[in-house]
């Protein structure tokens, strides 16, 4: 799945023209705290909510603005592991789309993306995603797998998160709901179990609950 794939069509820019306060407008419909700023098919900065009010733009056009240059991109033909590994230095709600010779084709709305990673990771179909925190040196894909099966479980899908030098987060799609013998036998091998989401009828408040927790975390 490539970037160029991923953009969120409706999602608007900015214009050397326009103000902050309109920039804010747009923002706020959009549900994003990001917006990048083009000129002729051109990407100049990455326009965050915070600088117009810390620099105080709201009244002032940006072509008029001493902006700060900071330019977060992906270019159209990279992959969705490049996002994510991106995404996961740094933090944004939009991220910029750019042909290979620079001219500004779109962005990916970071909320959109995650519903793409459901489809892409398998996490629509029936089962539990187990989200575990571990030690990146105690992190073993073939333990994990061990692991899964011998609860009689199979892995749907699994990717890697990382959180610092020393932790990682693994979520992992599981073929069933039951899974309490699954998470005793992770606790016994010192994986934290960090989230659960539930697929089944009757976790219904549970799963939504979670399910906002895990688009809110890969969204910050």
């Amino acid at each position: 799945m490539e970037a160029f794939n991923l953009i969120t069509q409706a999602l608007p820019y900015i214009k050397p023209e326009d103000t902050g306060e309109r920039a804010l407008e747009l923002m706020a419909e959009f549900k994003v705290i990001h917006l990048p700023l083009v000129e002729h098919s051109h990407y100049i900065t990455l326009v965050a909510e915070d600088y117009i009010y810390n620099y105080e733009l709201e009244k002032i056009k940006f072509k008029d603005a001493n902006l700060e240059i900071i330019r977060p991109y992906i270019f159209e033909k990279q992959n969705i592991f490049d996002i994510l590994n991106l995404l996961n230095n740094i933090k944004l709600s939009v991220l910029p789309v750019l042909a290979k010779d620079q001219l500004y084709l779109g962005s990916v709305l970071v909320s959109d993306l995650i519903f793409k990673l459901i489809d892409y990771f398998g996490l629509a179909q029936e089962g539990a995603v187990l989200i575990l925190r571990v030690k990146n040196i105690d992190y073993s894909i073939t333990l994990i797998g061990n692991i899964i099966e011998a609860n009689n479980a199979k892995i749907l899908s699994l990717f890697t998160l990382t959180e610092n030098d020393t932790f990682k987060k693994i979520i992992i799609k599981v073929n069933t709901t039951d899974v309490i013998s699954l998470l005793e036998t992770f606790e016994r091998y010192d994986y934290e179990v960090d989230t659960i989401l539930f697929d089944d009828e009757k976790y219904k408040d549970i799963y939504q609950e979670r399910w906002e927790a895990l688009m809110k975390y890969l969204d910050t």
